[in-house]
């Protein structure tokens, strides 16, 4: 890995970690919490970003992952180490997008805004940010992965719906 994707890589773990701490609150509200802020990426003059196949399947694994977890969650299994562990595959994933990324420069920071809303929603659940609970990181996964398909081609790629609660 070259020395700026290091740098890159130190900076989209670190700054998702300052982000969870500045947004804690000190109650929760479950329908606050199911529609976080838009994640703010454009389109390539009104076209999705072209993709690359370790983008693809990394991709592919993060969606799989987070389907698995809603499952387990509507089904009332979901434990924290549910979604800990679900945490640690997607951060996985990202870390093979990031070191594997062939984008171009301007798809490739598109990427980042997506990569980093990615990285503090697994940090949520993980439990890194303790007063926010762990199904919110969920919710903000999801909503990461259908901004993904809207702003990226991915071909058959499939959003997510978690129902308001």
């Amino acid at each position: 890995m070259t020395r700026t994707k290091k740098l890159t890589f130190a900076l989209l773990v670190a700054l998702p970690l300052f982000a969870i701490g500045a947004g804690q609150h000190e109650h929760h509200d479950h329908v606050a919490h199911a529609k976080s802020q838009p994640i703010k990426i454009e389109l390539d003059n009104g076209k999705k970003w072209p993709t690359d196949a370790p983008l693809r399947k990394g991709m592919n694994t993060i969606r799989e992952v987070t389907a698995a977890t809603i499952a387990s969650m509507y089904a009332g299994t979901a434990t924290d180490a549910t979604y800990a562990a679900a945490a640690n595959r997607i951060d996985r994933q990202i870390s093979n997008i990031i070191q594997n990324c062939k984008l171009d420069p301007a798809a490739d920071a598109q990427l980042h805004v997506l990569i980093s809303e990615m990285m503090a929603s697994s940090g949520v659940m993980a439990g890194k940010a303790p007063a926010k609970p762990r199904m919110d990181g969920l919710h903000r996964m999801a909503e990461a992965l259908d901004a993904y398909g809207t702003h990226f081609t991915h071909p058959s790629w499939k959003g997510l719906e978690i129902q308001q609660h």
